[in-house]
């Protein structure tokens, strides 16, 4: 039930932060053409900051619960060294050795 309803806070907040962003380019393009002050209005700032609060509730109660991470169950898979090895630690210097090698 949760789930539905964070989907609806979240659709309904995506709708006012496009609806915010449209009245800041309609309120910027008007700025501009009539040579006023381009600063946002306070309207819109108030419902770019209701959109975020509310995208960021919906999106937590749309994703549901979590589930939890247990070491024991990987280590029964694998061993403790192959869950060490990260290859983005590997050194890959070595590869230019020859051809930029200066004698």
């Amino acid at each position: 039930m949760s789930q539905r309803i964070g989907g609806l806070i979240l659709a309904a907040s995506l709708v006012l932060l496009a609806h915010a962003g449209l009245s800041a380019v309609e309120h910027v393009s008007f700025a501009k053409a009539t040579h006023a002050d381009p600063s946002l209005p306070i309207d819109v700032r108030v419902e770019v900051l209701v959109g975020l609060v509310a995208s960021i509730v919906g999106v937590v109660l749309f994703a549901g619960n979590l589930k939890e991470v247990r070491m024991e169950k990987e280590l029964s898979v694998r061993s403790f060294d192959v869950l060490g090895m990260t290859p983005s630690f590997r050194s890959v210097r070595h590869r230019g050795a020859r051809i930029f090698n200066k004698d």
